[in-house]
């Protein structure tokens, strides 16, 4: 029976043996393995900050552009509220001068009527020509505002139209 017992004893320390070194190699293993799941991890997670920085930048950037656009928009409305200002004030303008102009037809006319009773309304006549006088100089003053006005909205339609470029530009550079 010794020898039995002897025999259980060391098939006991062997198998004990051997499992101690399974687990010896399994852990060996498992460190290895946990090893390079840290160092992919922590790549990824460098990865990840890079990406937010990068994220952060061009999240402001983008909001840098959109305050330029709205900035810019805002001008392009203020500069076609006022074309549309100075083009109705021209419309006004040139119909007044259309009014004045046939003032000035009519005082003509009148002026035709009264030079064959020249000899009884000289008077009456001296008074017209002056008016008329007025009348033509008030014309070409306001032909000379026109002429200015339309200088004014020309400058202003060029400067919407480099404003909408410069918008069209920004809003295709914020698209790409």
């Amino acid at each position: 029976m010794g020898f039995i017992t002897r025999n259980t004893n060391m098939s006991l320390l062997a198998t004990l043996l051997l499992v101690l070194l399974g687990v010896g190699i399994i852990s060996v293993v498992y460190n290895a393995r946990i090893g390079d799941i840290n160092h992919r991890l922590s790549k990824k997670v460098l990865e990840a900050d890079n990406l937010s920085s990068h994220l952060q930048v061009a999240s402001t950037e983008l909001t840098t552009l959109q305050q330029e656009i709205g900035i810019k928009q805002e001008r392009e409305q203020s500069m076609t509220e006022q074309f549309l200002d100075v083009r109705t004030e021209r419309d006004d303008l040139n119909n007044r001068v259309l009014g004045l102009e046939q003032d000035v037809r009519d005082l003509q006319r009148k002026v035709q009527d009264t030079q064959a009773d020249l000899d009884v309304t000289s008077a009456l006549l001296f008074e017209e020509q002056d008016l008329n006088k007025n009348l033509t100089l008030e014309v070409t003053k306001f032909r000379n505002l026109i002429a200015q006005k339309d200088q004014i909205i020309t400058d202003l339609a060029s400067q919407v139209s480099a404003l909408q470029t410069q918008v069209q530009q920004l809003q295709n550079g914020s698209t790409t």
